[in-house]
């Protein structure tokens, strides 16, 4: 399962927990467990990023900010 999971993880596109765990056919739970290993023994790590989100405006032509909000999201990378 660890090397599907960093199948999964290697090409850089963003997977939720949930949908992680469908295509490992686990549940979530035995997901994290396996990514907190493989940040244990450094073969990932994990990042945080900033995603702006639209709180509701048709356009950015409001040169004084639009309200967006700047969720936050935990990801994790492979490290070289």
């Amino acid at each position: 399962m660890l090397t599907k999971l960093l199948n999964l993880l290697e090409g850089g596109q963003r997977c939720s927990l949930e949908e992680l765990a469908k295509q490992l056919d686990t549940d979530i739970p035995a997901v994290k467990a396996q990514i907190e290993y493989l940040v244990q023994i450094g073969i990932l790590k994990q990042v945080t990023a900033e995603v702006p989100t639209c709180t509701g405006c048709t356009g950015c032509s409001d040169q004084n900010g639009c309200g967006l909000d700047f969720t936050p999201y935990v990801m994790w990378e492979r490290v070289k």
